[in-house]
């Protein structure tokens, strides 16, 4: 006799998709909180070197407040999990462009970060509305966010016990740290790209959700930003 599982189909592409960004996210979050510190650590080495992380992080959610208004139309064309793929070599610009002392490199890949952020979170919500009904939307917005962010305590404990008992934070700790979290990151793009694209259970759910319900719910293969159907 075959047990069935606590979950559909759909819920598990939730719960595997918050697994991919605890990952993802265990590595932005991780060195969003720490860039200050990391680049006047950098400085402190190569006087050479003027990056400062705020201007850094007011690149990227500047890039990303823009780039928002844009990304629907790129989630229309490539589905939700090519965006959020494509969305994710921004992170890995990021990131690496940790490991080199160029100023002009970090702060532009900080305005392609803010584009990735764009494209990552707009195939996200897409990615739970196609795995949705109406009775289980809260549900899985609940689950995913759970799981996402879980992945700042694994972050955290690594850069306590990295940086325990130092005073400064010399080249060989800061490479330490970009590496681990460019090995998270490319784990959880990884996992990303084994998700499932689409499901049979996801059309299913879909054709038979309410009317009313599909006209108050945005689709990714919508190509109309500003119409929308009145309900009936």
């Amino acid at each position: 006799m075959v047990r069935q599982l606590p979950f559909d189909r759909s819920t598990l592409n939730v719960i595997f998709v918050g697994i991919c960004f605890a990952f993802i996210f265990t590595a932005y979050f991780t060195l969003s909180n720490l860039e200050k510190i990391l680049l006047n650590s950098l400085q402190h080495d190569d006087p050479t070197f003027h990056g400062d992380g705020y201007i850094s992080q007011g690149l990227i959610y500047g890039s990303f407040s823009l780039c928002l208004w844009f990304a629907p139309s790129v989630n229309s064309v490539l589905g939700p999990k090519l965006t959020m793929v494509l969305g994710l070599i921004g992170y890995e610009f990021y990131i690496c462009s940790h490991f080199f002392h160029i100023t002009w490199f970090i702060y532009a890949s900080s305005l392609l970060i803010g584009v990735g952020a764009a494209l990552v979170w707009t195939g996200e919500g897409s990615y739970i509305l196609l795995n949705s009904q109406q009775d289980t939307l809260e549900r899985n917005l609940g689950l995913f966010q759970i799981l996402f962010t879980s992945g700042s305590i694994t972050g955290n404990i690594f850069i306590y016990f990295a940086f325990l008992g130092k005073q400064y934070i010399d080249e060989a700790t800061r490479q330490l740290v970009i590496l681990f979290l460019c090995i998270i990151l490319n784990v959880g793009g990884a996992m990303l790209l084994l998700s499932p694209s689409r499901t049979k259970g996801m059309r299913r759910h879909n054709s038979r959700s309410n009317p009313q319900t599909r006209n108050k719910m945005w689709y990714p293969r919508s190509s109309r930003w500003f119409k929308t159907k009145r309900g009936h």
